[in-house]
């Protein structure tokens, strides 16, 4: 038996090695590759008497992780993030003793016979929580919010100079809950029905992906969202974060979105994705380009270039209004394919170079998508 006592150590707790390892992996998601700030490498370890709160965070957002625990005395303290679930992997199966000397300010991993000890720093040096508001709450089902950002995330890409296309648009407007992505070529829309005051706000779409991909691994049923001056916060069972709002103004991205269409076309959703998935094996690097061609019944899937060759299918299609022919992208097409979430899908048109919606057809799951896709000029 290892003893904890002598040295002046404090803030003793036990975990079994999975639960542990679970509880640092969390909290450390938003830990940056590299750190502007050292103490960002870190996260924070705080105990009282009943719980163990780790917290892990960067400039734009943060998460900590609370759980029931026996700690013999309160104490904070903060280690490196990689180090710790280093030294966490490489060690058997079973209880894991954690104690913090702070007259060495190091901290004891104890595992079997095993003793390692790392260096750690008060907990005073770790950058505040933000103050939590409750000015406005909403509450969603954990299976519609994996949903809707799914969905409302969709077309966000990484863009040092234009910093909104990797921003999600969070809006409550007429009682319905909006995430709306964009980058100006494409646009995804996801749509719920809520009771909230109307907000609108901007956060990082790759923070509402982190914290979705979290939800699997919870029993709670639901996430609460919150938004206060500065920052949104999320909370599902043991597991809170933050995400710092972007400032600005958003796109007017109803504007994009055709309110009248000369011809709608309803098709199967899985041969839709198997043609603009062969468009893209051959259509032109430059371009990227698959045509849609819109007969009385059919659509006629064209894509190719001079290097790689050609293909052409027809997709039985069921068409109202006018023929037409439409070149997009065929990543844009594929995007939405797969995320009308159904098996039949509508595509609604105004015309060859106007905006071209996409939408689930007989849909009654409780998160409504539309996507948009600016088409290319004929020639292109």
């Amino acid at each position: 038996m290892l003893s904890y006592r002598n040295g002046g150590f404090r803030m003793e707790f036990s975990l079994d090695r999975s639960s542990l390892s679970w509880l640092v992996q969390t909290a450390s998601k938003p830990i940056p590759a590299r750190a502007t700030l050292p103490v960002l490498k870190n996260i924070l370890i705080e105990g009282t008497s009943g719980q163990i709160t780790v917290c892990g965070m960067n400039l734009d957002w943060g998460i900590k992780v609370t759980i029931p625990c026996q700690c013999e005395s309160a104490g904070s303290m903060t280690v490196n993030s990689k180090l710790l679930q280093d030294v966490i992997r490489t060690l058997p199966s079973g209880e894991v003793r954690m104690s913090l000397s702070e007259s060495e300010w190091s901290l004891l991993i104890a595992s079997g016979t095993s003793k390692m000890y790392i260096n750690a720093s008060p907990g005073e040096d770790f950058p505040p929580w933000p103050e939590e508001s409750d000015d406005y709450e909403i509450v969603l089902d954990k299976n519609v919010f994996r949903r809707m950002v799914e969905v409302g995330t969709a077309c966000a890409v990484a863009n040092a100079a234009r910093p909104l296309w990797a921003a999600c648009f969070m809006e409550v407007k007429d009682n319905e809950l909006r995430m709306v992505s964009t980058d100006l070529f494409s646009l995804a829309v996801a749509r719920t029905a809520v009771k909230s005051p109307e907000i609108g706000v901007i956060v990082l779409a790759k923070v509402l992906q982190d914290l979705a991909s979290l939800l699997d691994d919870q029993d709670e049923k639901s996430v609460h969202i919150r938004v206060g001056q500065s920052h949104a916060f999320f909370s599902l069972g043991p597991v809170s974060a933050f995400a710092r709002l972007i400032e600005g103004q958003y796109y007017a991205y109803q504007q994009v979105i055709p309110k009248s269409f000369r011809t709608q076309v309803r098709v199967d959703t899985e041969q839709l994705i198997a043609s603009a998935s062969r468009a893209s094996v051959l259509a032109s690097e430059e371009d990227k380009a698959m045509r849609l061609r819109i007969g009385s019944s059919s659509v006629t899937v064209r894509a190719g270039s001079s290097d790689k060759g050609r293909m052409e299918e027809e997709i039985p299609a069921e068409v109202e209004g006018d023929e037409m022919e439409i070149c997009i992208q065929h990543r844009y097409a594929l995007l939405a394919a797969k995320g009308v979430g159904t098996t039949r899908t509508v595509l609604k048109a105004t015309g060859e170079v106007s905006p071209l919606a996409i939408e689930p057809l007989d849909d009654d799951s409780p998160v409504k998508p539309t996507f948009v896709v600016m088409p290319m000029k004929p020639g292109a």
